[in-house]
């Protein structure tokens, strides 16, 4: 999830206009910092083959459970890091796994009917799943943890024993006859409440860290083919999340000794390892140059740094704060100086577009400028701005922050 984080973070990933969820590209993206692969469809060779996010199942599940933690958020038709991301980093394992097992327990956006890949279902009552959800955990929580069990086996234990979990929160279930093209109720519980199993525990549980799994290809009696759990494994984490044993770690990171971060008169921030580290990564990536990493991290705050945060919506005042909130030194003189001096400075420029009244001549100008009804549609005349082509604007306040001058491009 700290990679996806920071991925988003230093990326515009786009966002479907329907569903809130990763394009196509996005996905792509996210899946490439997943340290294991997309398992997609036989008939397709990469994630490249995809249409849609929704053809995923680790990459869907895994924002899903990003956007219900409030780690993430669809703004404006790009994904960006959440409200809730900052603890989240500074959270340990166990700690950030409790996290998204509690936000996906309560989470009213997540549907998994709607993943059923062998028949479409519908609800008498769209409420969200969380009692389902509940009673499938308690259900693993009586499976012994660290060995391998059989899915079929969970199934045929939840048939017998809890065999109308999803009707008593739904209401009745219909299914879609392909042939008759209707909904029609009745339907096989391996189809409808196996497959809602098998969706907990690959798109949601997996990725959390809770479970194991064993995945095969699975054709039904239309040729449709998906993905399922054949086997499953609850992990030494899932088992302390569970409840069959006891946590090894704390939940919480310990308060930090030092923020580990340091300010050098040379305008770079130099990070070393705290459990702070993740955070301070988690804000200079959206602006500042990384310009080494290995022991310690170092990044610079240059003019041209300066400019990136102001166009990512951050301003220098927020900048100035952060390090004087992290800090463990006072700020150089000279840095803060810069920073302040470089804050007054925003808003001086600004380019803006604007409707003028064009003549071929001085006379003719003005002409126009003496008649009354016609100058009380004029703005005010200002000698400190100038005319240019529209299409130069982005052009122009290249220029100037060339010049080591903010440049604000207004609407």
């Amino acid at each position: 999830m700290d990679r996806v984080i920071r991925t988003v973070n230093q990326s515009k990933l786009k966002t479907t206009p329907s569903g809130g969820m990763p394009t196509k590209a996005s996905a792509i993206r996210i899946e490439e910092v997943f340290l294991h692969r997309e398992p997609l469809p036989s008939w397709h060779r990469s994630m490249h083959d995809i249409r849609t996010v929704e053809e995923t199942s680790l990459v869907y599940g895994t924002v899903q459970l990003m956007l219900a933690a409030k780690l993430l958020d669809n703004v404006g038709g790009y994904l960006v890091v959440g409200e809730g991301a900052e603890t989240f980093m500074q959270l340990r394992l166990s700690g950030k796994c409790r996290l998204l097992l509690n936000a996906y327990v309560k989470s009213d956006r997540i549907d998994e009917l709607s993943r059923n890949p062998e028949m479409k279902v519908r609800v008498e009552s769209n409420i969200p799943l969380v009692n389902c959800r509940e009673t499938v955990l308690r259900y693993l929580a009586e499976c012994p943890a660290e060995q391998w069990i059989q899915t079929a086996e969970l199934l045929r234990y939840m048939k017998k024993t809890a065999y109308f979990f999803l009707e008593h929160v739904v209401g009745e279930i219909e299914v879609y006859d392909e042939y008759e093209r209707l909904y029609y109720p009745g339907h096989e519980w391996e189809q409808v409440e196996g497959r809602l199993i098998e969706t907990v525990l690959f798109e949601y549980l997996a990725p959390i860290g809770i479970v194991d799994v064993i995945l095969s290809h699975v054709e039904n009696l239309f040729d449709t083919e998906f993905l399922s759990v054949l086997y499953f494994r609850i992990t030494p984490l899932g088992a302390g999340l569970l409840g069959i044993r006891e946590m090894t770690e704390p939940e919480l990171a310990e308060p930090p000794a030092s923020s580990g971060l340091t300010v050098g008169s040379d305008f770079s921030v130099i990070l070393t390892d705290s459990c702070l580290f993740a955070v301070h990564k988690l804000f200079f990536d959206r602006f500042a140059a990384c310009i080494a990493e290995g022991a310690v991290t170092v990044y610079s705050l240059t003019f041209p740094d300066m400019v990136k945060a102001l166009n990512e919506g951050i301003g220098i005042r927020v900048i100035i704060d952060y390090l004087f909130e992290h800090a463990e030194q006072d700020l150089p003189y000279n840095v803060l100086d810069t920073l302040l001096d470089w804050e007054k400075q925003i808003g001086k420029i600004r380019i803006r577009q604007a409707t003028i009244v064009e003549t071929d001549d001085e006379a003719l100008l003005r002409e126009l400028l003496d008649c009354k009804p016609i100058r009380k549609h004029m703005r005010k005349a200002s000698p400190f701005a100038f005319e240019i082509k529209p299409s130069s604007a982005a052009a122009l306040k290249r220029e100037i922050e060339k010049h080591n001058r903010f440049c604000e491009l207004e609407p």
